[in-house]
């Protein structure tokens, strides 16, 4: 059995899949599995990679089924005892692997994040962040990446690359396959936490991540959905109704930042309440299986939820009023946040 499977979720992913493999193949892990599974690209991706990388386990999807259910069938398909499903827009840095690896090894029951760097040098996510009402955001982004080191403990992953051993995996049945894009990351790591599994970042595996900070209409809808099942899905109700007053509040805030945005935003916030609406028997079919697993209760992840609304990477251009308005909201979710505060997921 393969030590290591790397599983790619590709979309038109031709551009940036060469640099991805090109890295993966530099590393020093023998017998590397490498699959690439294809959500029905009309870029000619399988056929460059048929001819180019005949090594690369192709997996060809007849439609688009989403990034967690792509990722799922590449897990179900990988024959190592580790694996890391990673974006095709990464670019493995010497030794990343290795790292990531002796991290797993040390923690064998966890989900491993690397560091990921942007480009340009700077952070884009130690792990992931989430807000008290459920918006997440990258942890630590822009910060300078030599400042963390070491294997560290992390809120929430984030899904450009995550690491556990393949029966973790099972264990957890992968990704939610209802969440077709966005937050299929934070939804898995709320679930692992109160499953009694620990999340961490290995920080001295680097990962280059061409990520942008660029919010469009239809990634606003996929995230409100998604966040809104999420927190329905993972949360007791004794929770909820702990949280419903920071919940109201950041509905509303959402409904006006679309209203800010204009009409495309609006029409994305109602789908994504009107596709709540529509599964809400798959979503309570879910929130029963999973409430019927859960080994920790809801307290030991409330405490290391943010007050704070990730402004700054939501508004690509920030403004004195936008700052203040920011500050104002925090102090309301830090008065409404419920039980103990804690700094771990501070900015």
């Amino acid at each position: 059995m393969n030590r290591l499977a790397v599983v790619l979720v590709s979309y038109n992913s031709r551009a940036v899949l060469e640099s991805c493999l090109t890295s993966l193949m530099a590393q020093n892990v023998p017998d590397l599995e490498i699959i690439v599974v294809d959500n029905a690209s009309i870029d000619g991706t399988p056929q460059w990679l048929r001819a180019q990388f005949p090594w690369v386990t192709l997996i060809h999807q007849g439609c688009n089924a989403g990034y967690g259910s792509a990722a799922n069938t590449g897990i179900k398909a990988a024959r190592a005892k580790a694996v890391m499903v990673a974006n095709p827009d990464t670019l493995f840095r010497e030794g990343s692997l290795e790292q990531l690896m002796a991290a797993l090894n040390r923690y064998p029951r966890a989900f491993i994040n690397p560091k990921l760097v942007l480009p340009d040098g700077r952070i884009n996510a130690l792990g992931n962040i989430m807000h008290i009402s459920g918006i997440t955001s990258c942890h630590r982004y822009g910060e300078p990446c030599e400042s963390f080191t070491g294997i560290l403990p992390i809120p929430l992953l984030s899904g450009a690359a995550i690491l556990a051993a393949r029966d973790v995996w099972v264990q957890l049945r992968g990704f939610d396959p209802h969440i077709f894009l966005y937050m299929e990351d934070a939804e898995l790591s709320l679930r692992a936490r109160l499953l009694g599994l620990e999340l961490y970042c290995a920080a001295d595996a680097e990962v280059v991540h061409d990520y942008s900070l660029k919010l469009t209409p239809a990634k606003f809808q996929w995230l409100e959905q998604h966040r809104l099942w999420t927190v329905l899905k993972i949360y007791s109700w004794s929770t909820l109704w702990r949280l419903s007053p920071a919940l109201i509040v950041a509905g509303g805030l959402t409904w006006l930042f679309a209203l800010l945005r204009g009409g495309a935003y609006l029409g994305a916030r109602l789908r994504a309440s009107l596709w709540v609406w529509r599964h809400l028997d798959q979503l309570f079919a879910e929130r029963r299986g999973f409430h019927g697993l859960k080994q920790t209760p809801d307290q030991s992840i409330i405490g290391a939820l943010s007050p704070e609304l990730p402004t700054r990477q939501l508004v690509a251009r920030s403004s004195y009023a936008t700052a203040h308005l920011s500050h104002l909201a925090t102090t309301v979710f830090r008065w409404l946040q419920p039980g103990p505060k804690s700094h771990t997921a501070t900015h």
